[in-house]
This record gives structure tokens, sequence and C-alpha cells, in this order.
């Protein structure tokens, strides 16, 4: 007689039996977990207000602290005593300044009229926005330093301008910086900046020509190429590159600084000792020493001699010449 193994239903039910023993079991284990994650929540958060209750606690003590101080001050203000320790010295006595003593300062002058010449815009430009900015109050509102503006301008800048003015600018703003503006464009040279720039690459001092005489040269276009805020080690290496060959091996065993000013004034000693050693590095002309004959006697300079087509006078005629 043959035994029947399990039938399909029985594993079927084995199976659910197995998952759902699993599936309570992660159930319960994710259950735990949360409990645990919140409670640790609720503790931090607990920490949290308690600290913060602290804080302001302290804050309130703290600022009531400080209003009954200031209560108090203003209840009983105390009188400042003087210093009766100290006795003064009857030879020193305190100066007697009134603030209307002081003397005022003088409003700064306007720029000279510009004229139209482009090269000299920007330096014009420049001292007509420092005017603005140092005595503006002194000057009055923006119509006032409109006015002031076109003032500065010669008589052919001022008809150019003559519908920019009339018209008060934009907006009837009577805008003074924007009226500089409008004659910037007018005038100014947009790519002057680059071309300093390229003219600071080829820039060189002359063979002859000293170094105190270029230097102001090589500024002017650092200046133009909007050089005056770039790095020191820039500009050195920019002048460095236009000085002369002799100049240059005469710094290579020297320690130069490496600030601009510092550097400029040590090549600037440097220079002035090889211009005494070698003139003509200055451009003074060279002294030439006077050559002798071939007896070693120096020609005299010949201020004496007798000018051509005249004769030296002698003996008259008929006196007899002395006899040796």
């Amino acid at each position: 007689m043959s035994h029947a193994g399990p039938s399909q239903n029985d594993i079927s039910d084995v199976v659910a039996t197995a998952v759902a023993q699993a599936l309570g079991s992660f159930r319960e284990e994710a259950n735990r977990e949360f409990a645990a994650i919140r409670q640790q929540a609720q503790n931090e958060l607990a920490t949290l207000n308690d600290t913060m209750t602290q804080r302001q606690r302290v804050d309130r003590d703290t600022i009531r602290h400080l209003e009954q101080q200031v209560q108090a001050l203003s209840a009983s203000p105390r009188e400042l005593t003087p210093d009766t320790t100290r006795q003064p010295s009857p030879n020193l006595q305190p100066p007697n300044i009134l603030i209307s003593d002081v003397p005022k300062r003088k409003a700064l002058p306007w720029p000279d009229k510009f004229e139209g010449d482009r090269s000299k815009f920007p330096g014009w430009v420049q001292q007509v926005k420092d005017k603005l900015r140092i005595d503006g109050p002194r000057i009055g509102d923006n119509e006032a330093q409109f006015y002031g503006v076109n003032r500065c301008l010669g008589e052919k800048p001022q008809q150019v301008c003559a519908v920019y003015y009339a018209a008060g600018g934009p907006n009837k703003e009577y805008n003074p910086h924007l009226f500089l503006d409008y004659l910037a464009q007018t005038y100014g040279d947009p790519n002057r900046a680059l071309k300093a720039a390229n003219k600071l690459r080829t820039l060189k001092q002359g063979a002859h020509q000293s170094f105190s005489v270029f230097l102001p040269s090589f500024e002017q276009t650092l200046a133009e190429a909007n050089g005056a805020l770039w790095h020191d080690s820039a500009k050195l290496t920019y002048l460095l590159g236009a000085i002369d060959e002799e100049l240059r091996r005469a710094l290579v065993p020297v320690k130069l600084a490496e600030t601009y000013p510092q550097w400029v004034q040590q090549v600037t000693e440097i220079s002035y000792k090889l211009e005494a050693c070698n003139p003509r590095r200055g451009g003074r002309p060279f002294a030439t020493p006077p050559l002798a004959d071939l007896e070693g006697d120096v020609p005299m300079s010949g201020i004496n001699a007798v000018p051509k087509g005249r004769r030296r006078p002698g003996p008259p005629a008929n006196t007899p010449s002395a006899t040796v």
C-alpha cells in the first residue's frame, strides 16, 4: 500500500503562512525603527526648545538690566568733576579757538576751457569730474553743475553741443555726468587704450636718451593704456623691456626692488652714474680732445692769425731792416 505525497493545496498553505510570518516580522521591525527615530526627533526638538527658552530668558534679563541702568542714569545724571590732583602749568594757557576763526576752504577753480583738441580731452574731463566731486555742493544742484560744464567749453565745442545743452540732456534732467559722457562720445577716442597698449609693447629708450627723459613718455603711454592700476610686476615687465641694452646690462648685478616706485628710483640713480661716465647717454655732446702735431705741440686756436686778404704791416720801404 503506497503513501500519497503532500497535495498542491498543502504546499500553497505552507508558503502563504511563511510569507505572512515574514511580512509580520518586517512590519514589527519597521514599526520599532520608526518609533525609535520619532523618539529621537522628539528628544532633539525638546532639547532645542529648552535651549531657545534659556536664550530668550537670558536676553530678557539682559534687556531688563540695561533698561534699569538707562533709567537710573536718566533719573540721576552724574556731573563731571575736574581732576584736582593735577595742577595746570602757569605758563601754558589753553588757546581760545573759535570755529569762526578757522578759515574755510576755497573752492577749486574750474579747469581751462576745452577748445576741441582730442589729445587734451582725457585730462580736461578728469579735472571737471574732480571739480564736480569736490565742490559739487558749493556749485549747487544738477542744473548749476550742468551749466558749469558747458561754461568750460570753448566756442566750437559749445556750438557742437548746443542742441544737447539747450535740451538739458536726456529727459531734461540736467545731469552733468551724462553731459560729460556725451562729450566723451564726441571727443573721446574709444580705441585710445588699445592704441596705447600697442605702443607700450614697441616703446624703446633711445641709445643716447637719458632714462629720466624717457620715463615721462613711458608713464604717459602707460596711463593712456589704463595701466595706472596694473600690478607693479606688470608695469616693471614693460619698463624693463623698454630700456636700452646698456642700461639693462648694468642692472644685472643689482638687486632691484619689487615695487614700481622704488624700482624706478634705483634705476634712475644707476642711469645717472652711467651718464656721468658716458656723457652721450644723456644727450650731451662729447668733448673731443685737441690734436697735437708731429712735434707733440698743441696748435694754437688761431685767434691772433691774420685774416686772409690782409698783410701784416712791416717796416717802411726806405728804412733798412735790422740785421742779425
